[in-house]
C-alpha cells in the first residue's frame, strides 16, 4: 500500500491533555447561564468541554505523522503563530492577572508556550519542529476546552481556521466544510461543538424530544438569535398567564394571600403487621428543607385507634326508641314514632343540639379530609342531593360514634367497611345495635362492593330512603372469588377501613435539628410502619400498588409549600380540607374534559410503557402501565391545559409572526383540540404557575 492511499493519524490517536480537559468538564457542571443543559433536562449529557476537545482532536491531523499533508503543517504554523501573537499582546497590555476574562488569562496554563511560539519555532519544513507544533495544537485544545473560552473570538477564529485547513489539506473541496455525523445525538453536545469549531453537523435520534432539542439548538437559535428568544419569552408568558387563569380554582391561594408553589404527596400502602392495618405513607426522608436555622422537617405522630366514648349521662337521650322503620325496640312492622320526644332525641344525638366532645370533633374532621377511595366514590354519588333528593353528611358525629355517611331526614347511617373491620364483627354489631336502639337505620357495605358494584349499592341506599322498602333490605352477596378483592388505602391516613386502626399524622418542625428528625418510612422499596414497626416487604408494596395503577390518584397529600408576597423564603404547612377539595374538583374537571374530548389522540397519554426497558423504567412493576398513570389527575389537568394553550399559539400566533421563522416559535397545531384564540400579542404573567 503506497502512502497516497494511507490516512494520516489524527491528534486524538496520538495524545490528548485529559487532565486539563477533565478539570474544565467538572467545572462545567456548575455552569447554568447560557448552557444548553438549561434548555431541557436530558440524561447522560456529555460535557461540552470534552466534546469540543474530542472533535478538534479528531478533525486535525497530527503534524508529526509523516503522512500529514504539508499544506496543513504550513497553514497550522501561520494560524498558531497568529494566535500566540494575540496572547502576547494581551499579556503586554493588560497583565493577564488583572484583566478578568482576557485572552491571556484563559491561556494561563499554557502561557509559557504562547510566549515563545512563532513562525521560527513552528517551521513547517523542519521535522525537528513538528513535535512543537503537535503540542501547540494540544495546548490550544486544552485551553479551548474552558467554558469561558467557548465564545471568545480569538479561539473561535483559530479553531475554525484549523478545521478548514485540515479539511482542504485532506482532500476536501475548497469552500466546503467537514461533516460530523451523530446518529444518536441525545442532548446535542457533539453536533453543537462541531458547529462551533467550523464543521457541518448532521444529528438525529430515536427520541422525538432529542430531535426537537437538536433542531432548536443547532438550527433555530443560530439562525434567529435574540429575536427568537424574545418572542418565546413573550408567548411563553402569555401561555403561563392564560393557564394560571384557567387553573386558578384548582390551585387556590391561601386565605392569608400565600401562594402554594408545591404540593408534596406520598403514595401509601396498608401495613401488613398483625392486627395493625394502618396506612403507611411512603416517604424516604422527613426533611423538607436543610438550611441552617431555617431547616424544616416532618414529625410522624401516631394517633391511636379511637374507642367509643362513654354513654351520655342519664336524661340525655338514653331512652329506648324504636327504629324509624320497624327494626329497633319497636319491633318489626311497627311504624316509626314521630312525636316530639323522638325529634328531640335524634336532634341531641345527630342534629344541631348534639354536644360533640372536642376529640371526637377533631377526629371527624380528620376523617373528612382523608376519606378512603370507596368513600370518595360514594360521596361523589351522594353529595348535593343527587340521590332521591336526600341530603347526606359525611363523617358525621352521632352520639359516641362517627358515621361514614348520614341522612338526617331518613335517620339513615351508611357505613363503608374496609379490611380493618375483619375480626371486628362484635364491635360493629354493638355499634349497630346502639344506633338502632336510638332510632337510626344502619346499612353497611364493603369497600369492594362500593368500588365494583356502585350501581347496586346506590339502589340499596335509595330503597333505604323509602320507609316502605326498608324491611326488604338485605346485604349484597359477596363478590365471586378474585373479583375486586383488593384492600385499597385511603387518600390520606384512614387505612383500609375506618376508626379501628391507628392513624399516621404529621407535624411540622420549624428550626429542625438532626436529633429531632426520624427516619423515613421506606428504604430499598420496603415500607416500615411507624405505628407497629412492621416492615412490609417490597414484593407486598408492589402487590398493593399494582391494582391501584401506582397509587398516584389515592396518594396522601402531607405538606404544602408556599411563598408570601412580602416575605422571602418558602413556608411549609399541613394540608387543609380546602386543598383536598381543589384536588377533587380537578379530578372531576379532568373527567369532564375527557368525556368532551374530540382530538386525534387521547387527552391523557394512554400508550403502554414498554417492559423491554424494565431495568431503567421500572414503574410497570408498581402498576403504572401507561404514561398517564405517572401523573395525578390534577397534574394531568394542568399539563393538558398547557398543551392546549401552546397549541392555540400555533393556530393563531403564526398570523402575527414573520412566516420565514414562525415555525421556529410555534409547534404544529395541537392534536388535543383547538381552544380559544383570543391571543394578545404581548401579555405578561406575574406569578409562577403552581
Amino acid at each position: 500500500m503506497n502512502n497516497e492511499s494511507r490516512y494520516p493519524k489524527r491528534l486524538i490517536e496520538v495524545d490528548l491533555p485529559i487532565k486539563r480537559i477533565s478539570a474544565h468538564a467538572r467545572r462545567e457542571k456548575s455552569i447554568r447561564h447560557g448552557h444548553i443543559s438549561t434548555l431541557h433536562i436530558w440524561w447522560a449529557r456529555r460535557p461540552l468541554a470534552a466534546c469540543r476537545a474530542v472533535i478538534c482532536a479528531a478533525l486535525w491531523p497530527d503534524p508529526v505523522d509523516e503522512l500529514c499533508p504539508p499544506a496543513f503543517r504550513m497553514a497550522a504554523a501561520h494560524i498558531l503563530a497568529a494566535f500566540a501573537e494575540n496572547v502576547r499582546q494581551d499579556t503586554e497590555f493588560s497583565g493577564f492577572a488583572q484583566r478578568d476574562g482576557a485572552l491571556a488569562r484563559l491561556c494561563r496554563s499554557s502561557l509559557e508556550r504562547w510566549q515563545r511560539t512563532n513562525m521560527q519555532t513552528l517551521r513547517a519544513d523542519d521535522p525537528a519542529a513538528w513535535p512543537e507544533m503537535r503540542y501547540a495544537l494540544l495546548d490550544f485544545i486544552a485551553d479551548f476546552a474552558n467554558w469561558d473560552a467557548s465564545t471568545v473570538p480569538a479561539f473561535l477564529e483559530t479553531s475554525r481556521a484549523l478545521t478548514q485547513a485540515a479539511h482542504e489539506a485532506l482532500g476536501g473541496i475548497p469552500g466546503t466544510r467537514p461533516l460530523v455525523v451523530d446518529p444518536f445525538a441525545g442532548g446535542g453536545a457533539i453536533p453543537l461543538e462541531a458547529l462551533r469549531v467550523g464543521a457541518d453537523a448532521f444529528a438525529s435520534d430515536l427520541n422525538p424530544v432529542a430531535v426537537l432539542l437538536n433542531k432548536v439548538v443547532l438550527e433555530y437559535i443560530p439562525r434567529y438569535g435574540q429575536r427568537l428568544a424574545d418572542e418565546v419569552r413573550t408567548w411563553g408568558q402569555w401561555v403561563k398567564a392564560q393557564a394560571e387563569q384557567e387553573l386558578a380554582e384548582f390551585y387556590p391561594k391561601d386565605p392569608d394571600g400565600a401562594t402554594p408553589i408545591a404540593y408534596l404527596w406520598a403514595r401509601t400502602v396498608i401495613c401488613e403487621g398483625p392486627g395493625c392495618g394502618a396506612e403507611v405513607p411512603l416517604i424516604r426522608s422527613l426533611w423538607l428543607a436543610k438550611k441552617g436555622d431555617r431547616s424544616v422537617a416532618l414529625r410522624i405522630v401516631v394517633r391511636d385507634a379511637l374507642t367509643p366514648l362513654p354513654p351520655l349521662p342519664a336524661g340525655e337521650g338514653e331512652i329506648g326508641l324504636p327504629s324509624p322503620c320497624g327494626r329497633g325496640a319497636g319491633g318489626e312492622g311497627v311504624p316509626p314514632a314521630g312525636g316530639e320526644g323522638v325529634s328531640a332525641q335524634i336532634s341531641q344525638l345527630a342534629g344541631r343540639e348534639r354536644r360533640i366532645p372536642e376529640e371526637l370533633l377533631h377526629r371527624a374532621q380528620q376523617l373528612r379530609q382523608h376519606q378512603t377511595i370507596a368513600e370518595d366514590l360514594l360521596w361523589e354519588c351522594l353529595r348535593n342531593r343527587q340521590l332521591a333528593g336526600a341530603k347526606f353528611r359525611r363523617q358525621h358525629n352521632i352520639g359516641p360514634y362517627i358515621a361514614d355517611f348520614y341522612c338526617h331526614e331518613a335517620r339513615l347511617i351508611i357505613e363503608v367497611d374496609g379490611a380493618s373491620h375483619i375480626g371486628r364483627e362484635e364491635q360493629d354489631a354493638t355499634r349497630d345495635a346502639w344506633a338502632q336502639d336510638n332510632g337510626f337505620t344502619v346499612v353497611r357495605f364493603s369497600n369492594d362492593n362500593v368500588i365494583n358494584r356502585i350501581d347496586e349499592v346506590l339502589e340499596v341506599i335509595s330503597a333505604a330512603l323509602t320507609p316502605a322498602l326498608i324491611p326488604a333490605l338485605t346485604p349484597l352477596p359477596p363478590l365471586p372469588a378474585g373479583e375486586g378483592e383488593i384492600g385499597l388505602p385511603s387518600p390520606a391516613g384512614r387505612g383500609a377501613g375506618g376508626e379501628g386502626v391507628p392513624f399516621v399524622d404529621f407535624e411540622i418542625i420549624q428550626g429542625a435539628k438532626a436529633k429531632d428528625v426520624g427516619a423515613g418510612t421506606v428504604a430499598r422499596g420496603s415500607a416500615t410502619c411507624p405505628c407497629c414497626g412492621f416492615t412490609t416487604p417490597v414484593t407486598s408494596v408492589r402487590k398493593q400498588l399494582k391494582p391501584r395503577r401506582g397509587g398516584a390518584n389515592d396518594a396522601r397529600l402531607f405538606c404544602v409549600v408556599t411563598t408570601h408576597p412580602n416575605e422571602q423564603g418558602r413556608f411549609y404547612r399541613l394540608p387543609t380540607e380546602r386543598d383536598l377539595a381543589a384536588v377533587r374538583a380537578a379530578a372531576a374537571e379532568l373527567e369532564r374534559r375527557k368525556a368532551a374530548h374530540m382530538g386525534e389522540l387521547s387527552l391523557v397519554p394512554d400508550e403502554e410503557i414498554s417492559m423491554n426497558e424494565i431495568r431503567r423504567i421500572s414503574v410497570p412493576l408498581y402498576g403504572m402501565a401507561t404514561w398517564g398513570d405517572l401523573f395525578t389527575s390534577r397534574q394531568s389537568l394542568a399539563l393538558t391545559t398547557l398543551i392546549r394553550r401552546v397549541g392555540n399559539v400555533a393556530l393563531t400566533g403564526k398570523d402575527a409572526l414573520t412566516p420565514r421563522w414562525g415555525d421556529a416559535l410555534t409547534p404544529s397545531p395541537s392534536p388535543y383540540g383547538r381552544g380559544e384564540s383570543d391571543l394578545p400579542l404581548s401579555h405578561r404573567g406575574e406569578s409562577d404557575l403552581p
